[in-house]
């Protein structure tokens, strides 16, 4: 999704504070961590039959929409693959519902998804009408 940022650059002020002022996130310690990954499922297919620049747009607004998902949960950002991101909930703040926050964020990205969908389907529809008057 983004490539080449520092964690700094897409956490929220509020979290990333905690994060360096928990004295365990900055030790190390064993945590129990539960992974959340979330990906644009028939991605590659989409990347095949359009512009790349609308790939990039789509999957920056998929990003944007996802991120408050999971940082409201407290989970961190392990990964970002082309198409997909990694979250960690558990580290590096030591949770022990770390699976019910990722449930709760992995339901908050679904209906962010779908938001994300009509509001793309709004825009085509949109450009459509407007190609043909």
């Amino acid at each position: 999704m983004r490539r080449g940022r520092t964690p700094l650059a897409y956490t929220p002020k509020h979290l990333a504070e905690k994060i360096l002022t928990s004295r365990s996130a900055l030790e190390g310690e064993r945590k129990q961590v539960t992974v959340l990954f979330a990906d644009v499922a028939g991605f590659t297919a989409l990347a095949e039959q359009l512009d790349p620049e609308i790939v990039h747009d789509i999957i920056n607004r998929c990003s944007k929409a996802l991120q408050p998902r999971w940082h409201r949960f407290e989970g961190t950002i392990n990964q970002y693959t082309g198409d997909g991101v990694m979250a960690l909930f558990g580290a590096p703040i030591t949770h022990e519902d770390g699976p019910r926050r990722a449930v709760h964020a992995a339901l908050g990205i679904q209906c962010a998804i779908r938001d994300v969908a009509q509001a793309l389907q709004t825009s085509v529809d949109s450009a459509c009408r407007c190609a043909l008057a």
